[in-house]
């Protein structure tokens, strides 16, 4: 998860655009994670900037994730 590997805030759009994504349907899936605690959305100007609010925890599901793929 891109927000995971830095400690600096994310522009969505840029978020979108390295995960060759439309931008619409990645800020659906930010809001999912802003409503669960993991992530926090605020603007800056006319772009929306997302940051993890518990990195670690975000660290340990995305784990958790790959071994249940896994299998």
């Amino acid at each position: 998860m891109l927000v995971n590997t830095t400690e600096r805030p994310l522009h969505i759009k840029a978020v979108a655009k390295n995960l060759k994504k439309n931008y619409a349907a990645v800020y659906r899936h930010v809001k999912v994670l802003e409503k669960s605690g993991l992530v926090k959305i605020y603007e800056v100007g006319r772009s929306r900037v997302l940051y993890a609010k518990n990195a670690e925890l975000i660290k340990q599901l995305v784990e958790t994730a790959k071994i249940i793929i896994e299998k």
